[in-house]
């Protein structure tokens, strides 16, 4: 059983030999395609190829400068900077999961995406969990754990992703949604901006979000149905702010406002 993420109802979750099917509250299905072992094994050799690349360069440059001051310990700051090796690439990964909702370096250029069970981007509390533990999929050498987990679980899921709740999927490369590029605000908008971002709730942000990445995906009827649902819906928190507009207007212009 795929766990959900603690704060938002795990959404029904069926699965065929390549794909995961999502399927909404609003009955709407996404489909994402689950990435295996191969892919993500590449994808963390590129970010522990960056990960060595800077680590080497921090290390060249403290032996620099302990021998342009003849220090005598600069022996010492290496062995600090090696110890706190591990720590540096929790962090690493830790810090571009959620800047970049669920990519590193490897899995952007992979085109992987970590996501939460309910489809949505992971946030910090998820990126720092699956993280965290991916010092026991080293165990007992060079990720085995880790490997067979992603080998034999229903969703290719690592230890770190069970405990978060996570998944790893492929991307599909399609052109994104058009928005309008964000302009200078007035103190009304910016006002306007924070009262939705309070109104919007956890699940129709969520819903909301991947609507506005895969609407191109949707067939026509289905595309329609859910904008109309969605908009519908944030329609109640202020019957009159969105007067003569369509359903997908509504959208755009809401998700320009909660999306931070």
């Amino acid at each position: 059983m795929l766990p959900g993420d603690g704060k938002t109802r795990p959404l029904k979750m069926t699965t065929n030999p390549d794909a995961i099917v999502i399927e909404t509250p609003e009955h709407v299905q996404f489909t994402f395609e689950l990435a295996g072992l191969g892919s993500r094994f590449v994808a963390l050799l590129l970010d522990g190829l960056l990960q060595f690349v800077v680590l080497s360069v921090l290390i060249g440059i403290v032996l620099r400068v302990g021998d342009y001051l003849h220090a005598e310990r600069t022996g010492i700051f290496v062995l600090v900077i090696v110890s706190f090796s591990t720590l540096l690439s929790l962090a690493y990964f830790i810090v571009l999961e959620v800047a970049w909702r669920g990519q590193s370096v490897g899995k952007r250029l992979l085109g992987l995406r970590v996501v939460r069970a309910n489809g949505g981007s992971i946030g910090f509390t998820e990126a720092a969990l699956r993280n965290l533990l991916r010092l026991i999929d080293w165990l007992p050498s060079f990720y085995m754990a880790g490997a067979l987990f992603i080998f034999f679980s229903r969703y290719c899921q690592r230890i770190g992703d069970f405990a978060a709740g996570t998944l790893v999927v492929r991307e599909r490369f399609s052109a994104p949604p058009r928005l309008t590029a964000r302009v200078p605000r007035t103190a009304e908008e910016e006002l306007r901006e924070e009262r939705w971002r309070k109104l919007v709730s956890p699940e129709e942000k969520a819903v909301l979000e991947r609507f506005m990445e895969r609407r191109r995906e949707l067939a026509p009827s289905a595309r329609y149905r859910l904008a109309e649902q969605l908009a519908s819906r944030l329609r109640q928190h202020d019957p009159a702010a969105f007067a003569g507009k369509g359903p997908e207007q509504v959208l755009e212009e809401v998700w320009r406002m909660v999306r931070g």
